[in-house]
């Protein structure tokens, strides 16, 4: 809770600030008032970067729960070739932990920005998952190409619609034609109900 206190009534605190001017213009209020997007931000100022870690993994560490027993994965668990699981955005190994822990017979692969890669080697090795897994720097233009994989990019709605295509269009690039993509997000309510999704949808 102390990392989202301080992420939340800090930096994205700040950007609400200027939702007028995002209604307005229609232009991002954090790239308005911090004269870039929140990931470059965050990976290039240590302050906000140390309180994302612990948010990218505890934060939003119940939005995984139903992940690793999803039909594509337990298939891909299943192959008798085995399979690779490629988690682009990644942050620091939180799902893709999850995922192996629940299939041994998997391997996996985790892209993510440099800053970023080194907390999620210490997460993946104390788990003793260190053998199993590739890391690679970088985002979703240097997506890693593997001979069976199931993409997971769990970051797909923290942009703009023009930046979720690009970002699908490079995974699709490198996933074989049998490959199943996965996309972890909340999902938004169809009957009006209240959900942390509705308020998440308008915070990304």
């Amino acid at each position: 809770m102390r990392a989202l206190a301080l992420m939340y009534g800090g930096p994205f605190y700040e950007s609400f600030a200027g939702l007028g001017h995002t209604v307005r213009t229609g232009q991002v209020a954090f790239e308005h008032l911090f004269g870039e997007n929140h990931f470059d931000h965050f990976a290039r100022d240590p302050q906000p970067r140390g309180i994302l870690r612990p948010v990218h993994g505890r934060g939003i560490r119940h939005v995984f729960d139903p992940v690793p027993t999803h039909p594509a994965l337990t298939a891909a668990a299943e192959a008798p070739d085995g399979a690779t699981v490629v988690d682009v955005a990644g942050g620091n190994g939180e799902l893709l932990g999850r995922v192996l822990a629940a299939h041994p017979s998997l391997n996996g692969v985790l892209l993510e920005r440099p800053h970023a890669v080194e907390a999620a080697r210490r997460r993946l090795e104390e788990a003793g998952l260190g053998t199993r897994c590739a890391l690679v720097a970088g985002d979703s233009r240097t997506c890693p190409r593997a001979a069976t994989s199931t993409s997971c990019p769990a970051s797909c709605t923290t942009g703009t619609t023009r930046r979720c295509r690009e970002i699908l269009r490079h995974c699709a690039r490198a996933m074989p034609d049998h490959a199943d993509l996965l996309v972890v997000e909340r999902v938004l309510p169809s009957d009006g109900s209240v959900s942390l999704a509705t308020a998440w949808d308008l915070h990304t």
